[in-house]
């Protein structure tokens, strides 16, 4: 659930966890909106508004100089029944300070503000998530515009994937859209549950037994079916595009107990998506990298775009956009055609 007040300590000016009393000096906890430390300085960056707030931390719109760019600041919230949350935050800004890639947010700065708490900074992007985006498309988008989406958050988690990190929680909620004129840009956010793989030592931050990720988006790996490894991210990116070309979450009203036993152990039901009339390689690439065992999907997020992205579906999707063509300059024509038969009428001595 998203945070929706501070518990603030007045002697101590620390925000502490949501307890009565203070943990330092005992004094009782006061609760303060998410905003009132707008106008206040966090480690000498300027907070100058609000852009959100999620379960584990709060982004602000925040300035160093008066005459520096805006950047966003996300503050993490306390959670006294999670040890490990503090460890899981920094790691978020390990990542993302290592990963440099057009489709995933950057991170700079990495510290602990004077209000008690671990922050990061990142770029100050102006966009929507493609969950708000999705709310206002019901029947999902059309193959040119999700393909899109596709290639772009493949090629992020493509080059996450090199660098040795998986994602482990891609949902709509994490990733950013950013207009850029008629165009856009999408940005992968949330590494919180992001792992490294390929060789780098482990650090266990989630425990034993516990299930890492959102239900709707929930792989097999992450129920101990296998390892999590680049193949995860594939079946959750399977999911949102299946998503984006329906306009429906492909688990919408299904039980997290059938998520976790029949839904991950077949790929996604063809019925799901074949009220759409999708093209068969479509339906065909969506059910592959859904498949239980990671050996049976693709080799790659890059070969599965690709298979999306077949010659077939291009081809369809040319002949779209010259019939497309040919309607508008034959309408044009038209047009033009009226207009010179009335001015030649009118010419002639016709009236109205």
């Amino acid at each position: 659930m998203p945070i929706e007040t501070f518990f603030f300590c007045s002697h101590c000016r620390k925000i502490r966890p949501p307890y009565t009393l203070c943990p330092q000096c005992s004094e009782p906890l006061h609760r303060e909106p998410l905003d009132f430390l707008v106008g206040q300085s966090i480690d000498g960056y300027r907070v100058e508004g609000m852009l959100g707030a999620g379960a584990v931390g709060i982004v602000y719109r925040v300035r160093a100089q008066q005459d520096e760019p805006q950047a966003a600041l996300k503050l993490m919230f306390p959670d006294p029944d999670d040890e490990n949350a503090e460890q899981r935050f920094v790691r978020e800004a390990r990542v993302l300070q290592e990963l440099k890639h057009p489709n995933i947010v950057r991170a700079s700065k990495v510290g602990t503000s004077e209000w008690g708490l671990p922050y990061y900074t990142m770029d100050c992007l102006e966009g929507r998530t493609l969950r708000e985006i999705m709310r206002g498309l019901p029947r999902g988008m059309p193959l040119p515009e999700a393909f899109e989406h596709a290639r772009q958050l493949g090629a992020g988690l493509q080059y996450a994937h090199t660098t040795g990190v998986i994602h482990r929680d891609l949902k709509p909620e994490n990733v950013l859209v950013v207009p850029t004129g008629a165009a856009f840009v999408d940005k992968l956010l949330d590494f919180g549950f992001a792992k490294w793989v390929a060789g780098r030592r482990q650090v266990g931050l989630t425990g034993p037994g516990i299930v890492v990720g959102t239900p709707a988006y929930l792989t097999p790996e992450q129920v101990g079916v296998a390892r999590p490894g680049p193949a995860t991210d594939q079946y959750a990116l399977a999911l949102v595009v299946a998503e984006l070309l329906t306009g429906r979450k492909m688990r919408q009203g299904v039980a997290i107990a059938d998520i976790v036993t029949k839904e991950v152990s077949q790929p996604i039901p063809a019925e799901r998506l074949d009220d759409r009339g999708l093209p068969g390689h479509v339906v065909r690439a969506l059910r592959r990298a859904t498949e239980r065992m990671p050996e049976d999907r693709f080799s790659s997020v890059a070969a599965f775009i690709r298979a999306l992205e077949s010659a077939s579906t291009l081809r369809r999707l040319a002949v779209r956009r010259r019939t497309s063509r040919r309607a508008w300059v034959v309408g044009i024509a038209l047009l033009a055609f009226v207009a010179a038969a009335v001015a030649i009428w009118l010419l002639l001595g016709g009236g109205f």
